[in-house]
Order: C-alpha cells, then structure tokens, then sequence
C-alpha cells in the first residue's frame, strides 16, 4: 500500500525553518520605502521585499519561487537582517583592488 500526498502538501521531507522575522513599526515602513523608491538597487529592493516577506508568514520556498532566488539566499538575507538590521540587507565591499579609472573619464574617449 502506497501513501498518498494530497497536490496542495509540499513534497519536501526538509523541516519547515523555525526562524522568524520580528519587524519594528519603523522598520516595516523603511523597507516598504525601500521598495517603493525607483532609483534604489534592484538587489536593495529584492532582499526588503524577502524579509517583508518572511514577516508577513510567508514561507522561504515561496519567497525563493516567486522572486526566482534559491532558497538559501533568503534564508541568509534573512539571518543577515536579523542580526544587523537594515545596514545587513546592503552588499558588503567587493574584494580587490579599486577601480582606477572612472566610468566617466573612460566614456569620455
């Protein structure tokens, strides 16, 4: 005798993530600004949506699937946030020597 999985039930036999995204009044309305603003990063405006996502309930694979992100990516701009706040959700200073020329002065050739 097999077992049936009902079509709604996830197949997957991980334990669902226990942790928990707790939002302030003040930084709930910050990361809908973030959202909101139209010269912000893409990748500023992808991890707010992820958290605001996660405080609401909604569940990490859902997230993963509707912004088209693997599942660990949320789940470590989550822990980031939650430990630093809203300075975790920005990209930390890339590795390597810094640019010597400047976009402008190599466009203008």
């Amino acid at each position: 005798m097999t077992q049936q999985i009902a079509p709604d039930v996830a197949t997957s036999r991980r334990i669902p993530t226990t942790r928990v995204v707790l939002l302030t009044v003040e930084q709930r309305e910050e990361l809908e600004a973030i959202c909101r603003r139209t010269a912000a990063e893409h990748g500023l405006v992808r991890r707010a949506r992820m958290v605001l996502m996660r405080a609401d309930g909604v569940p990490v694979l859902t997230i993963a699937h509707r912004l088209m992100i693997h599942r660990d990516n949320v789940r470590r701009w989550c822990d980031r946030f939650m430990e630093h706040g809203l300075k975790g959700l920005r990209d930390l200073p890339k590795p390597g020597r810094p640019r010597s020329l400047s976009l402008r002065s190599s466009a203008s050739r």
